[in-house]
């Protein structure tokens, strides 16, 4: 909750803390979800020096606990893949998906992801989202170094 209250109105933050607050969110459903959660989450690069827009990635996190874990009864299954090499970060969430009533979404939380990406990053990210009848993947590519920080 500090994080999201004293650290989010800054216009960029430390990669490490963003991926930190992805890492503590992914524990915290681990723990509540328990054994009907497969989860698998991996870093691999140099976070030192960089930073990002902060509660960027959240939201791709959060969506997949709510359209692919919550409601389901059988065994959900989330795969989050961070690689970064020198300024370019890539991002891949994969997720099965819940197709029980009370999951249906008004895509607003990806629309405003979308729009932060094109003010923040303009020119300089690529979102994929696709999906199939069982599976999301969200996949980003973002040049860090690239960030517009509005005036």
């Amino acid at each position: 909750m500090r994080y999201m209250i004293a650290e989010s109105s800054a216009p960029a933050i430390e990669l490490s803390k963003e991926i930190h607050i992805l890492t503590n969110y992914m524990h915290l459903e681990k723990s509540r979800i328990g054994d009907r959660l497969d989860q698998s989450f991996h870093v691999d690069g140099d976070m030192n020096g960089k930073n990002i827009a902060p509660l960027l990635l959240l939201p791709f996190v959060e969506n997949s606990y709510k359209h692919g874990v919550y409601g389901k009864t059988d065994q959900a299954w989330i795969s989050l893949d961070i690689r970064i090499k020198d300024s370019e970060l890539r991002f891949k969430l994969v997720n099965g998906k819940c197709r029980q009533a009370g999951t249906l979404s008004t895509g607003t939380g990806l629309h405003n992801v979308r729009k932060r990406l094109s003010l923040l990053y303009p020119q300089s990210h690529d979102l994929r989202i696709t999906e199939d009848d069982d599976t999301f993947i969200v996949s980003l590519t973002l040049m860090l170094d690239k960030i517009s920080i509005p005036a």
